[in-house]
């Protein structure tokens, strides 16, 4: 009973996370989950509430939706995804996970001191922009740093960001839930453990998207800086543990 009474309060925090920010849900509830379960069992349950979190907030922002932005970004991830799992084979994970985290610091703080070189044509980018965040998702579990950051780069209005940003997770979501299904990754106890924690972050998805209404730009922007560095420093540390 302990074990759902903590994953419910973990589930609405990283709903509400997401549902007002457009990421973050795993970044909230992974380190929580993995306490009381293996991980096994948590990712693909965060992948379950990621996924059911997604939809609510791309039916809520759905007007403000671009899928000349979403279909390129979405389509590359799905390409690179296959050679981020080769690479992960071949590779040693937590040395990739340590570059990806520098290179995620480095643009955050450029972003962070007001340094920002928006793109005159951005669709050209977008469909390399997908394969490398594929590949980081393939070979890290990280593809949403690289689509964030572009997004700050490039001054999008917040609606706009969380509308594509949230709908791209949802599509690459649905590809690596295939993906788990196909492998038996997804079992009976990864089922019932994340349909009972769909009621709470739910509940936290609609708290989150109620604040995200009444969070101006500038701090919206700010907010989504600090969420990604943090991203970044939790990597980055635990990388070098595991490397060290």
């Amino acid at each position: 009973m302990e074990v759902y009474l903590f994953g419910a309060v973990v589930a609405f925090v990283a709903g509400m996370v997401q549902g007002c920010a457009g990421f973050g849900l795993g970044m909230t509830s992974a380190p929580c989950l993995m306490l009381i379960t293996t991980p096994a069992v948590a990712v693909p349950t965060i992948l379950s509430l990621s996924l059911v979190n997604s939809l609510v907030v791309t039916l809520h922002a759905r007007r403000h939706l671009l899928w000349r932005l979403v279909g390129p970004l979405a389509l590359g991830s799905i390409l690179g995804a296959p050679l981020g799992i080769y690479a992960l084979r071949v590779l040693d994970p937590n040395l990739l996970k340590c570059c990806v985290a520098v290179l995620i610091l480095l643009f955050a703080a450029a972003l962070l001191a007001g340094w920002s070189r928006p793109l005159r044509r951005p669709h050209r980018a977008l469909l390399p922009l997908g394969f490398f965040s594929g590949i980081l998702g393939g070979s890290t579990s990280m593809s949403g740093p690289p689509v964030i950051l572009f997004l700050t780069n490039q001054d999008t209005p917040k609606d706009v960001f969380r509308a594509n940003l949230i709908t791209y997770f949802f599509i690459e979501g649905v590809f690596t839930l295939i993906i788990y299904l196909a492998w038996g990754m997804y079992t009976l106890d990864v089922a019932r453990f994340a349909v009972a924690l769909v009621p709470a972050m739910l509940l936290g998805t609609v708290a989150g998207i109620h604040l995200s209404s009444r969070v101006p730009e500038q701090t919206f922007r700010r907010v989504v800086l600090v969420g990604i560095t943090l991203m970044g420093v939790l990597l980055l540390i635990t990388s070098l543990r595991a490397l060290a």
